[in-house]
């Protein structure tokens, strides 16, 4: 991924052409204009709009900016991972300059996750990228379902409940969880979502802040020492997951309990 910031009045060409691209916008031109394999746009406000261009499509950009602030974000999928040949988003169409609300959302995570120096976390990257594969996979014109539909197994759940459990001081990433459950990544964050309603990376998180609220009952314990026994590199991504969780930061949760 990619985020690109143009400041001040200026004149920008781009060219891509190799593996597949979406993009995000956050512009308003001068002039300009947009081709990609054969369609062209001269829209000049192109805030919130996507464009997509599928393996070995021509993506071209021609624009002047104003002195406005402009930028673009950028998320590149190589065709290589296994992930990719199972949602087959290669056969989606070229789409330029459209709206989609879920891609969006999902899109402005990796925006988020720059914002607040969150690309260290493997597996919330990972996630979001997973997601946006499976989100472009339903503009599909077939509207099928991707292979291997259906939810995880009891045994399948148990193996990754028991390694969050046996694991939950170090990283854990979408690749580890997979391989336990024999399945692709994109398999793995569907099917998981489908049988126990959050994403595999939300349900980590939950895991760490349930054995944080147990370390926090230690009122000795400083709080960077229990960020660190979950699997968190700092007390502020403690924090921001307690917060998400419990609307209280860890101090706040201490203090309440009185302990």
């Amino acid at each position: 991924m990619e985020l690109i910031r143009v400041v001040g009045e200026r004149q920008v060409r781009f060219r891509h052409q190799g593996e597949a691209v979406l993009s995000l916008l956050n512009v308003v031109k001068m002039d300009g204009e947009t081709l990609l394999d054969g369609k062209r746009s001269t829209l000049k406000d192109v805030r919130g709009r996507l464009t997509f261009a599928p393996p070995g499509a021509l993506l071209e950009v021609w624009a002047k900016y104003p002195s406005r602030r402009s930028s673009y974000l950028n998320v590149y999928f190589d065709p290589q991972v296994s992930d990719f040949a199972t949602c087959d988003i290669a056969t989606v169409a070229p789409s330029l300059h459209f709206q989609d609300a879920q891609l969006t959302t999902t899109m402005l995570k990796y925006k988020d996750a720059i914002k607040d120096h969150d690309c260290d976390d493997v597996a919330y990257l990972e996630t979001i990228g997973l997601l946006l594969l499976q989100e472009l996979y339903k503009l599909h014109p077939s509207g099928g379902r991707p292979r291997n539909a259906g939810g995880l197994t009891p045994v399948q759940l148990a193996r990754i409940r028991d390694y969050i459990s046996s694991n939950i001081s170090a990283p854990i990433t979408i690749v580890e969880l997979a391989e336990l459950t024999g399945t692709s990544r994109f398999h793995l964050i569907r099917a998981f979502r489908d049988t126990v309603g959050v994403t595999p990376y939300q349900y980590v998180l939950m895991e760490r802040v349930k054995v944080a609220k147990e370390l926090l009952r230690n009122q000795t314990t400083k709080v960077e020492d229990v960020a660190r026994a979950v699997g968190f590199n700092d007390p502020l991504q403690l924090t921001r997951a307690f917060r998400k969780f419990t609307n209280l930061t860890p101090s706040e949760f201490r203090a309440l309990r009185g302990d």
